[in-house]
């Protein structure tokens, strides 16, 4: 999730993870400096498929990963949106090596991805926060807070409705679905 605001020039990337009930960690994400000419509001690129291994593959999501698996005694699948650093050869070539599945899915399919709910629940809490805009510094500790209260029932709510969706989905024809 990207945050930017019309008052700073830049923003912050984070990463985080949920499972049914439980939230892993957030992560506030080092960006690469673009190369050659950028915008002037624009100093950072996304993040590349290297930083994606490094920061999240082979630390907090493989983490997250095993303690879901071994806490509910199952295989585990891990979703991601169509991001090009989820997609590329590197991450799958580190995937299987850190022995992580992947829930095959269309790309451009938030509706298939509960914590695209997560996330607009975390922005709208952000926004509303006194001060949150002033820096990336603040904009970063309003963010971490706003994950921080999220509770398991709030993950509950979202994935306990994501059931249905794969099937009506299919039903649509790749349309988008309701979750809510």
């Amino acid at each position: 999730m990207v945050y930017t605001h019309p008052n700073i020039k830049s923003g912050i990337m984070v990463w985080g993870c949920i499972a049914y009930g439980k939230k892993g960690p957030l992560v506030h994400l080092d960006l690469p400096r673009l190369k050659g000419k950028a915008p002037k509001d624009h100093k950072w690129g996304g993040l590349d498929a290297e930083g994606y291994v490094m920061q999240v593959l082979e630390g907090p999501l493989l983490q997250f990963y095993k303690d879901c698996e071994k806490e509910h005694d199952k295989k585990m699948l891990v979703v991601e949106d169509g991001a090009s650093a989820h997609n590329s050869k590197l991450t799958a070539e580190a995937q299987t090596r850190l022995g992580i599945k992947c829930l095959a899915h269309p790309t451009r399919s938030p509706d298939l991805n509960p914590i695209e709910c997560i996330w607009f629940e975390l922005k709208c809490k952000v926004q509303r926060m006194p001060g949150a805009y002033k820096s990336i510094n603040a904009l970063w500790e309003a963010t971490r807070q706003a994950w921080e209260e999220l509770t398991k029932e709030d993950i509950r709510r979202v994935t306990s409705k994501m059931g249905h969706v794969p099937e009506a989905a299919i039903e649509k024809k790749g349309g988008t679905v309701k979750v809510f």
